[in-house]
């Protein structure tokens, strides 16, 4: 079975190809994410084809550790030749399916698509029943995360 794990990661990169290829996305508009064995998935999928994806979400990628998480992230760190952020954020307080409680896991995903939002270039959208609009830039600060930070990105 390990023998035929790559294919997994090859046909997920020929499905964002065919994506591509049939103009329903474009490589600065395609972003992806994955948790768990997911997270396994987005980062080797990255790592062949990084020209494909404009943004990236791996949600506890490989292991459930923060330290291995860290060390992934430096080690793409020094080798990104890009302008890209780079992002880690960590939730000490939560488990390996993310924050407990409806609320804060809202909180949490809300904060993970304005990042991903962000990347793409939406920073602002308006709900069609509703005359508020609203601010990827807001959610991710409500969160204290901003992605232009250089203490959490490179």
């Amino acid at each position: 079975m390990l023998m035929r794990k790559k294919n997994t990661f090859t046909d997920f990169v020929d499905c964002a190809k065919w994506l591509v290829k049939n103009h329903i996305s474009a490589p600065d508009r395609l972003v992806i994410e994955g948790g768990s064995a997911g997270g396994l998935l987005m980062g080797a999928v990255v790592n062949l084809r990084p020209d494909l994806f404009r943004a990236v979400h791996l949600s506890v990628p490989f292991v459930d550790m923060y330290w291995e998480s860290a060390q992934y992230v430096a080690t793409l760190r020094t080798l990104k030749t890009d302008a890209r952020p780079l992002l880690l954020k960590c939730n000490m307080g939560a488990g390996h399916g993310g924050a407990g409680g409806r609320y804060d896991r809202l909180k949490e995903v809300s904060f993970e698509y304005a990042w991903l939002m962000t990347q793409v270039g939406i920073t602002r959208w308006r709900h069609s029943k509703s005359r508020h609009s609203c601010s990827t830039a807001r959610v991710v600060e409500e969160n204290r995360w901003w992605p232009h930070s250089t203490d959490h990105q490179t």
